[in-house]
Order: structure tokens, then C-alpha cells, then sequence
């Protein structure tokens, strides 16, 4: 029905139609709804697909360049990626990031062989050192292995205390230093001045100056204590020397009368036998003397050691010596002494003695 209007609004036409018509129409709607339906969600697929495309394809060659990154270590790899938006900029970052990375690595590479190539110079520094044999060859070495080290700088050595009021900062010298080790203290010794202008503002650069002034002061302390041993050697083997030649002198004495009482006194059988002892002792004592100028000579190098054998027989011999030698002594404290040799005639037995010559 419908409704007229105007003054015929109270009025309305009624119409109809069949029910069969209504449904076949109503059927072809639907089925034109559910076709419009269908088409929608394909186009939204579609979309979908399209888009899901446009950011994920990205990702994944973020996730590949990633992968590539870790398993070749190839910082220099980047990502190109054509689309625009979030996406794009993502990409840009992620490719600053890796240069930024590749060129921290190559800056940590650097640095590292600067510090390996300052361990290398380090080392020839200390192997020159330790090879010098004085205090001004050492300081020479030195001076000369820094400037050819650096040679855009001037490196000078004074033995004055630097003065710090003339705006000079510490970090300008290497100061050295060396020990008293009979006061056990530490002295000043000298400086190295790095130049006029010069500053250290790297605490690595630092450090590796610090390290060659101890490689410098640790070898000036060894020279002295080398120059001191060897004076305080020098002053005993001396000593000993002297001192044995002067305790020569009168065992040559003792020999002397020893020999001449037992060749022209007519002495008892007892007699006899301690100025025996007395001359075999003085023997014994004087071959001691020769010993201890042996050693000197040894300390001086100029000994030669020779391998001599002696038989089982000798070292009895040499061993009654010694018990003839302590028995007055042992009797004097009442110390019985006895000699059981164990070495038969018939085993051969040799001990190697060394002899100085």
C-alpha cells in the first residue's frame, strides 16, 4: 500500500503482488548480496595479500641480511629495499647501523695492532736494554730507540730535577729513579723530557712511556747492583789472596822445621810420629791455602778443571791422613777414632775427584 497526499492523504492504495514472484525476487537478491559478499572478501584478500606482501618481504631480507651477517661476519653487507613508509626507514636505520658497527670494528682493529705494534717495540726496547752494560749506555739506548720511535718528537735526558713552576705539566717528563740498596731507599736519578710543547692527553700513549721509564729505571738498578757485586767480589777475592800468601809464608816455616826434625833429631818412635802429624797437617793446611786461591782464580775464570781418577787404594791413603790429622785432637776430648775399610784388595773401585789447576 501506499499512502496519497495532499487532501487525499486520508486515502491510500492497496496493491499486490504474487508470493512465488516475491520469492524468485527475494532469492535473486540474496544470491546477489552473497555474490557481492564473495567478491568483497576476495578484493580484501587480495589487499591483504598485497600488503602483507609489501611489509613482509622486507623483514624477511632483514632477517636474511641478518643470518648472512652472522655466519660470514661481513659488516659491510646492506639492505636495499624500494618500498616506502616505516618499512623503508627501518631498512635505512638497520643499514647505518651495520656501518656504524663495520666501522667500530675496523677502528678496534686498528687500535689493536697500534697496541700490538707497541708490545713488539716495548719488547726490542727491554731486549737493547738489558744488553747494555753501563748506566750511560743504557739512557743512550734509550734516547735513541724513543726517537726512532717517534721521530716527529725530541727526546732529551737531565740529570736536574725538573721545575713544575715554569707551567710544565708532569706529564711532560719520565722520571727515573734508582735504589740505594744499602739504605734501601729510592733517589732520583735523571729525566726524559718528552719536548717543549709536548702533551699526553691518552692514558694508553701514558702508560706506554710509564712502561719503558721502569724498563729503564729496573735496568739501571740492575747495572748498579752488578757494578756493586762485583766490587764487593773483587774486594774478597783480594782479601784472600793476600791473606793466603801471608798464611804461606809460615807453614813453609812449620814444613821446614818439621822436615828437619825428622831428618836430623834423633827422635823416639813416638815423637816421630807426632811431628809427623804436625808436617802431614801443615801439608793438609797449605793444600787448603792453595784451594782457597784456586777459587779466586775460578771467580777470576782463569782455572781449568781437569777429570783425575783415584783407586781405592789412594782414597785409603788420603782417608789415614785425615784420621792421622784429627787424632791429636780427639784425643785431646778423649774421642776414639777407628778406620774399618770395607773395600777389599780385590774390588776395583774408582772415585772421580776434579782437580784445579
Amino acid at each position: 500500500h501506499e499512502q496519497f497526499e495532499g487532501i487525499m492523504s486520508e486515502w491510500m492504495i492497496v496493491y499486490m503482488i504474487n508470493k512465488s514472484v516475491a520469492l524468485i525476487f527475494l532469492d535473486s537478491f540474496i544470491l546477489f548480496v552473497w555474490a557481492l559478499f564473495a567478491l568483497g572478501v576476495l578484493i580484501i584478500a587480495l589487499i591483504s595479500f598485497w600488503i602483507s606482501r609489501r611489509i613482509l618481504q622486507p623483514i624477511a631480507k632483514l632477517s636474511d641480511a641478518t643470518k648472512s651477517i652472522i655466519s660470514t661476519q661481513d659488516y659491510t653487507t646492506q639492505v636495499s629495499i624500494s618500498s616506502q613508509g616505516e618499512i623503508s626507514e627501518l631498512a635505512n636505520d638497520f643499514n647505518i647501523m651495520i656501518r656504524e658497527t663495520n666501522r667500530a670494528f675496523k677502528i678496534l682493529e686498528e687500535e689493536n695492532q697500534v697496541r700490538l705494534l707497541r708490545f713488539v717495540q716495548l719488547i726490542n726496547i727491554f731486549n737493547g736494554l738489558i744488553q747494555t752494560q753501563t748506566e750511560e749506555a743504557c739512557i743512550t739506548l734509550a734516547i735513541n730507540e724513543l726517537q726512532i720511535l717517534m721521530p716527529h718528537q725530541h727526546f732529551s735526558f737531565s740529570q736536574a730535577y725538573p721545575k713544575q713552576n715554569e707551567g710544565n705539566e708532569s706529564n711532560q717528563y719520565m722520571m727515573l729513579y734508582v735504589k740505594d740498596f744499602e739504605k734501601q731507599t729510592s733517589d732520583f736519578y735523571g729525566v726524559i723530557t718528552l719536548g717543549e710543547s709536548r702533551q699526553i692527553t691518552d692514558p694508553h700513549e701514558e702508560k706506554f712511556y710509564r712502561s719503558i721509564a721502569t724498563m729503564i729505571m729496573l735496568q739501571l738498578d740492575q747495572i748498579r747492583l752488578i757494578e756493586q757485586t762485583q766490587a764487593v767480589s773483587h774486594a774478597k777475592s783480594t782479601f784472600i789472596s793476600h791473606m793466603s800468601h801471608e798464611l804461606r809464608t809460615p807453614l813453609h816455616t812449620i814444613l821446614s822445621s818439621t822436615q828437619y826434625l825428622i831428618a836430623y833429631e834423633n827422635l823416639t818412635h813416638h815423637q816421630q810420629e807426632m811431628v809427623e802429624t804436625m808436617q802431614s797437617s801443615a801439608d793438609h793446611l797449605l793444600g787448603m791455602i792453595n784451594d782457597i786461591l784456586d777459587l779466586v782464580k775460578i771467580e777470576s775464570g782463569k782455572v781449568t778443571i781437569d777429570l783425575v781418577q783415584q783407586t781405592s787404594d789412594e782414597i785409603e791413603v788420603l782417608t789415614q791422613d785425615v784420621i792421622n790429622m784429627l787424632e791429636v785432637l780427639a784425643e785431646q776430648k778423649e774421642i776414639p777414632i777407628t778406620f774399618n775399610n770395607r773395600l777389599t784388595k780385590r774390588m776395583k773401585v774408582t772415585i772421580d775427584i776434579r782437580y784445579f789447576k
